[in-house]
């Protein structure tokens, strides 16, 4: 099953080979393969560790749950072969890559409003849950209740990083960009060493990659193992950072690092069970022994427009499939403000049934990608090429997520985005037309 999905990956990277590595599909697509593969291999030599009730699931089920992986891989390279049998996936033509379609102050007034409007947010949010809640390395749950019906101020941040991408990818001067750099690390730092959140460390990262590709132009038949490996290490390098912080609750600062070593083989084994990218399969594992397959018959696809709804506004909206997958199979820990992630191919095999319903919504999300990345490409200043760095990070959490919660991410960032934008157009029309109207001196 491995090699399957190894080569469903294998052919996606052959037609978007004229494509940037970070491209929207091509993420997907190796995180399928990821997603799908680490924990059924690496189990194979490690016996997991893990809190999850099905971490020792029988064998043939991790086979069949596999095999829905390697579906919707492969659903993902039949949307890669329908473009490049269209042509869509051709060498593109010399350009540069961000030509100028707008005035640069316009770029620099978004970043800086988007920038201003997210910083107010994230400080209500601040304040409302208390900082000493969220910077507390013992009680997690506890921030996460106290944010209960809080979405639209918590979202901030992400307002902000939005903004810092922006500004990288738009027209701005020298500068604004470092300042907005500063302002990128600032909001890395602040999470990683503060309220513990590796998931803003990644978007940052993932973000400025992709205009770094875009503005380089690197494809992926240019990309050298060596970047691959320093991707790996990365991963392993927040795998680290969250087994220090552990270690750091339990023995102290000055004696995290000698405890991971002593305790390696548990903190491999915690790895394999406990990895982002065990998660989702073994969410997608739980559903096929307790679910019946095709039982929502495309009901929760259905629900993704109430369910972005906030909760303090509209108590009896449905219920995503995590919260409800939570309080059925964890309830302490939902009880006490934890949860858990869901798993994108765990909900197409209950909506769709056994391979088919991976298959299909792989085929769905691979030809949305692929429209995403040629909007983006077809108007380099536009606002769609500002965005799609952000968008990367959900290619990287679509397999421990589900469809609403995809969508909420995405109406949680546009409407801001749509509001600063038209502001900034009328703005500009109102210049441009007092410009036009303003009387032209006479040549002495």
């Amino acid at each position: 099953m491995a090699a399957l999905g190894l080569a469903a990956f294998a052919g996606t990277l052959f037609c978007l080979r004229h494509r940037s590595p970070a491209h929207l599909l091509v993420l997907l697509a190796g995180f399928t393969l990821f997603a799908g593969a680490f924990f059924p291999v690496a189990s194979a030599f490690v016996e997991p560790l893990s809190w999850r009730n099905i971490v020792l699931a029988p064998e043939a089920d991790v086979v069949a749950v596999q095999a829905e992986y390697v579906a919707f891989g492969f659903g993902l390279l039949a949307a890669a072969c329908v473009a490049f049998a269209a042509g869509h996936l051709r060498p593109r033509a010399h350009v540069e890559p961000f030509e100028r379609e707008r005035p640069a102050r316009s770029d620099a007034l978004a970043a800086t409003m988007l920038l201003l409007c997210g910083a107010a947010l994230y400080g209500a949010f601040v304040q409302r849950v208390g900082l000493e809640s969220l910077s507390s390395r013992d009680d997690y749950a506890d921030k996460y209740l106290r944010a209960v019906g809080l979405g639209p101020l918590a979202i901030g941040i992400n307002v902000m990083i939005v903004a810092c991408l922006w500004a990288e990818a738009g027209e701005v001067g020298p500068r604004l960009r470092r300042a907005f750099r500063v302002a990128g690390a600032a909001i890395a730092a602040w999470s990683l060493l503060v309220i513990a959140v590796r998931t803003n460390v990644v978007i940052l990262g993932l973000g400025y990659a992709w205009i770094l590709c875009v503005r380089r132009r690197i494809v992926v038949s240019r990309v050298r193992p060596a970047i691959v490996a320093l991707a790996v290490c990365g991963w392993f390098g927040l795998e680290l950072v969250s087994q220090w912080r552990g270690a750091v609750q339990e023995v102290g600062a000055d004696r995290a690092f000698e405890s991971i070593a002593r305790n390696a083989e548990s903190n491999l084994a915690a790895v394999i069970g406990g990895s982002e990218f065990s998660h989702p399969f073994l969410t997608a594992l739980e559903v096929r022994m307790h679910e019946h397959e095709g039982a929502l018959g495309g009901q929760s696809y259905l629900d993704a427009i109430p369910a972005l709804a906030p909760l303090s506004l509209v108590p009896d909206r449905p219920l995503a499939l995590a919260e409800t997958f939570a309080r059925t199979h964890y309830a302490d820990l939902a009880e006490r403000g934890g949860g858990t992630a869901f798993s994108l191919v765990a909900e197409a095999w209950w909506n769709g049934g056994q391979l088919v319903g991976a298959l299909g919504v792989g085929f769905l999300a691979g030809l949305l990608l692929l429209a995403l990345e040629a909007g983006a490409a077809a108007r380099r200043a536009g606002v769609l090429s500002r965005t799609v760095p952000y968008l990367t990070f959900l290619c990287v959490i679509a397999h421990r997520s589900e469809s609403a919660v995809l969508l909420k991410q995405v109406v949680a960032i546009g409407l801001p985005v749509l509001a600063v934008v038209i502001v900034v157009d009328l703005l500009h029309t109102v210049l441009v037309r007092r410009s036009a109207a303003a009387p032209v001196p006479e040549p002495s």
